[in-house]
């Protein structure tokens, strides 16, 4: 499946390339999983993390109060967060991902430039195989949330991005915290309906981008997006075989939900528009037979699983963003 930009050439982004280098390179720090939190971790978070948790805490909330600063700004002129559903959200609120980054960027710069007590330590710990990286989940069975694990230790950064009310900066044993991993398309499904919004439908309408992003969801503003096209997603799924995308469109239960007629017909103009005629599929979404089929063939062609087609696949969502009323 290709995609002709407004020019009528082919083209994949920059930022398909970068995103499939992140997913191939399969670094630890790139997975945003809890990683196993076994006796090693244990004792070294006991050895070099808690005799300086204060002075991390302090660090960290120094460097939080900055990056509030440069955040507020940049989103003050635009309190609808791009990619989420409640357009009425202001920062803090909702901004999780941004302000772990930010703050974990500016942390590694400072190091960098000046070590601190606090730096040096985590450096230590990290080469003696402590975790210390950024992950992204569950919290509560309620919300996604993005927090730093530090060895044994949940250390969310943005703990006010759900409820302003809350102090920014919380810790405590991951065991404690309530945070867990995404699992399964189901898992990520019911989250982001409750604590997104939206309603999600299975990707029958897309089927060359199916086995890689079964989910389909129309946000609160009634825009229709691929929403499984995070980093996240796709090395779960990866790491299956392609078999998580097809539980959730075979046997979940949004496997027979179909979308609303309207989005239905928008999809097919969008088609008509981006696709050559022998790609397009009916209005109502391809069959089970075909979705099975296109899972077969991404395991059986190792093309499936190249750079240049992972980039086009991920590309080609990226321009996913439709509208009834457009």
């Amino acid at each position: 499946m290709t995609l002709n930009g407004s020019n009528g050439r082919r083209y994949e982004s920059f930022d398909a390339f970068r995103s499939v280098d992140r997913l191939v390179a399969r670094r630890r720090e790139d997975l945003e999983r809890v990683l196993p939190i076994d006796e090693l971790q244990i004792a070294l978070t006991e050895k070099w993390i808690v005799p300086v948790l204060a002075e991390i805490e302090t660090e960290f909330l120094e460097i939080r109060m900055a990056v509030d600063v440069e955040l507020s700004r940049r989103f003050a002129q635009g309190p609808s967060k791009p990619g989420f559903s409640k357009a009425t959200k202001i920062y803090p609120e909702g901004y999780c991902l941004q302000i772990t980054k930010h703050v974990l960027d500016e942390f590694e710069k400072r190091h960098a430039e000046r070590p601190s007590k606090v730096s040096t330590t985590i450096d230590s710990f990290r080469r003696d195989g402590g975790h210390f990286h950024r992950v992204w989940g569950i919290l509560r069975d309620k919300y996604f949330q993005n927090a730093l694990q530090i060895g044994s230790l949940y250390f969310d950064i943005a703990n006010d991005t759900v409820d302003v009310a809350k102090p920014k900066l919380e810790y405590m044993p991951m065991a404690d915290s309530g945070f867990r991993n995404i699992t399964s398309f189901e898992d990520y499904a019911t989250i982001v309906e409750s604590y997104c919004g939206g309603t999600i439908y299975p990707n029958n309408h897309f089927p060359s981008l199916a086995p890689l992003m079964p989910i389909l969801w129309i946000d609160e503003r009634m825009e229709l997006t691929i929403r499984s096209s995070i980093q996240y997603m796709l090395h779960m799924n990866i790491d299956t075989g392609f078999l998580a995308a097809e539980r959730f469109l075979t046997q979940s239960p949004w496997a027979d939900r179909p979308l609303p007629d309207a989005m239905a017909e928008r999809i097919e103009r969008f088609k008509a528009e981006s696709l050559p005629a022998k790609s397009r599929t009916p209005a109502t979404g391809v069959s089970l037979e075909t979705l099975r089929a296109n899972f077969e063939e991404y395991r059986n062609d190792r093309s499936h699983s190249s750079r240049v087609f992972l980039a086009r696949m991920l590309d080609w969502s990226f321009r996913v963003r439709l509208k009834i009323d457009s």
